[in-house]
């Protein structure tokens, strides 16, 4: 069975079928839902998990909601508390959007374990090693991530990005970046809040997003589609190289791809050759005119980029045992099937490491990943 489209119809009085749903459907509304392998939470247990919503469990407030962290069954979750929804079918539309959800199942994306339709709920899995945003801050007083983890975590998201898309119904994730990437203590990410600009009130016709991830084409057109997630993947990998806030990160953009290579963080051991194709493939996330293919462009050249750096010496210098290139498999499951390539797929590059500061940071290169968009850049 496949998730049912976010068009489909529940008729009264009977009980359907949707994707991995069942629903029972009265002219009064929905009576009962059942959906296979997610829980549906009462309103108590909710209210227990998260000590009544308490601000002190609050995670912040975003455009969809406010996130509240919690306990359930000695599991530490998250509780998503979606904003109200006063159109007629709100509750009805909640539960499609939440059977779509249901197929969002990736090694790489937050596990979705239930909800509560009368409350607006969604509860999911939370990961012990935060999001990459705080990681990244300094001053968080955390052992700075090291090159190869940057660049794997920036395969990561793509490959997520690339199994949400192609999805039997697609789902586009509409707010990419640092704050919605979750790492476990392994430092593994998986990327949150997916699918939740799916739950908009349905007469909700304004422009969303986080300041500074906005692709300026959406702004233009009104129109969100996967290239939208492009530009957000790319002022996320962007963030992983620099260390810093958007805004700062937008300002160094402004002068391409020197602009960038100036300012990378100089609590990590760059290996230039590699640094310098990642920084301007995500540069490239940002064209207007040229922007990347997510499937066909920027996610090999990231994962063979991560390869290279895991199968080059490690930051601390000691050699990791060498293997044979070759990908991972891809999703758990649902739509097309998940993307192959895993955490990495490609070749070594061998590079030598040294330290790219401003002064010894290299100035002429042709990029190695020309061959994937034509003619390199000019």
């Amino acid at each position: 069975l496949s998730a049912a489209p976010a068009t489909a119809q529940l008729h009264p009085g009977k009980q359907q079928f949707t994707g991995h749903c069942i629903v029972v459907a009265t002219r009064h509304g929905i009576v009962a839902a059942h959906m296979e392998g997610v829980r549906k939470f009462t309103g108590r247990e909710l209210e227990q998990a998260t000590n009544k919503f308490h601000r002190e469990n609050s995670l912040g407030r975003g455009g969809f909601g406010t996130g509240y962290k919690g306990q359930i069954d000695g599991r530490a979750v998250l509780v998503m508390k979606l904003n109200p929804d006063t159109s007629r079918q709100a509750g009805e539309r909640f539960l499609r959007e939440v059977t779509v959800l249901t197929r969002a199942d990736h090694r790489h994306i937050v596990q979705l374990i239930g909800y509560n339709a009368e409350a607006r709920c969604i509860v999911y899995e939370a990961l012990p090693g935060g999001n990459l945003e705080d990681r990244l801050a300094t001053e968080t007083g955390r052992k700075s991530l090291r090159q190869k983890d940057r660049l794997r975590i920036a395969a990561e998201v793509a490959e997520a990005l690339v199994f949400l898309h192609r999805l039997d119904y697609p789902i586009l994730h509409q707010d990419v970046k640092p704050a919605n990437v979750m790492l476990d203590d392994d430092l593994i990410s998986k990327l949150g809040g997916v699918g939740l600009a799916k739950f908009l009130p349905v007469n909700d016709s304004s422009i969303w997003g986080t300041v500074g991830y906005i692709d300026p084409l959406l702004l233009r057109t009104g129109k969100y589609g996967p290239q939208s997630d492009v530009y957000g993947l790319g002022l996320v990998v962007l963030q992983l190289l620099t260390g810093e806030k958007v805004n700062k990160v937008l300002e160094y953009a402004k002068f391409g791809l020197e602009g960038v290579l100036e300012h990378l963080d100089k609590e990590v051991t760059w290996k230039d050759k590699i640094v310098r194709d990642v920084a301007e493939l995500a540069l490239r996330c940002r064209d207007k005119a040229n922007r990347p293919d997510l499937e066909t462009v920027v996610l090999p050249a990231l994962q063979i980029l991560a390869k290279d750096t895991a199968l080059d010496l490690d930051q601390d210098g000691a050699p990791p045992p060498r293997q044979a290139a070759g990908g991972a498999g891809g999703g758990r499951g649902g739509g097309r099937g998940g993307h192959a390539g895993g955490r990495g797929a490609g070749h070594g590059a061998g590079e030598d490491a040294r330290r790219a500061t401003p002064a010894n940071a290299p100035k002429k290169a042709t990029s190695m990943f020309s061959f994937f968009w034509g003619s390199g850049r000019k």
